[in-house]
């Protein structure tokens, strides 16, 4: 870098576990010069990934669905990419099932009712450092895993006005005792984000704005923290006729044309009215 004005310089992305030199030399306005030392660090070497950890279902745990999703917790100290190797079945040796996958969960195949499956993970940064997970067990349990019940068609006005933010409650109930995730479709084209998660039987509202008239059927569905989902509610209806703006510039029209056909003036108040 040459002449520069600010005390401050900065090279980019280094190099890891990389030794650099560098050096400032200082001018002034009448051309004199003063030769700084020459310095050196080296930058730090590159961290493997995280260890994956704080396996879903845990480690030694029973009872568990047949129809279960594999989670863990990973990530990089350093920022990097991380993919990962994910091993199971039925051994202490499990075999390789999916391979370098970004997510950090996994869905097996339907899993046999009272049987114990073993799982470990290893995680690979982008850096080619690589990080095993310890094994892991888990027994299945005799049961499977229900999806929430169809949650009540929801409640809320039936009618309003575009433009205005309205409520709508619904409640659901998981045979299984489970917390449970809830998602409004709005029938505008839009749904929000799974919400949750809630107890089971407990009444959730999530608020909606349509920005243009009609009607409009509200549904909303279920799904459990096992992935289960539920059928769509009966729908509600909601009818939005034109805002009282619209319905306003409309009569005015209305009385415009007909003035219009007769051949009569338009009264000055109302030409004033139609232009603002």
């Amino acid at each position: 870098q040459l002449k520069q004005n600010n005390t401050s310089y900065n090279p980019g992305t280094l190099e890891y576990n990389t030794q650099y030199h560098w050096r400032i030399d200082a001018w002034d306005n009448y051309g004199y010069s003063t030769t700084g030392d020459t310095w050196t660090f080296t930058t730090v070497d590159n961290s493997p990934p995280n260890i994956p950890s704080n396996p879903q279902p845990e480690n030694s745990s029973t009872n568990i669905y047949i129809d279960s999703i594999l989670c863990w917790d990973g990530g990089d100290p350093d920022g990097d990419n991380v993919s990962y190797d994910v091993y199971f079945g039925l051994d202490n040796d499990p075999p390789l099932v999916s391979h370098n996958q970004i997510a950090t969960s996994y869905q097996p195949d339907m899993m046999n009712i009272t049987t114990e499956y073993y799982w470990r993970v290893i995680a690979y940064d982008d850096q080619g450092h690589n990080s095993s997970g310890p094994l892991w067990g888990f027994k299945t349990s005799i049961y499977t895993n229900n999806p929430p019940e169809k949650p009540e068609k929801p409640s809320g006005p039936t009618s309003g006005r575009t433009g205005v933010s309205y409520s709508f409650s619904s409640s659901t109930i998981d045979s299984n005792g489970e917390p449970v995730f809830y998602m409004f479709d709005w029938d505008d084209g839009s749904t929000n984000e799974w919400v949750g998660p809630y107890d089971s039987g407990q009444t959730i509202t999530l608020s909606h704005v349509w920005d243009e008239k009609g009607s409009y059927a509200i549904k909303v569905k279920a799904k459990d923290i096992y992935g289960g989902e539920s059928f769509w509610s009966d729908p509600l209806q909601i009818s939005l006729p034109k805002s009282k703006e619209q319905h306003r510039f409309w009569f005015l029209s209305f009385i415009l044309d007909i003035l219009s056909e007769r051949n009569l003036n338009i009264p000055p108040f109302i030409s004033f009215l139609s232009m603002n």
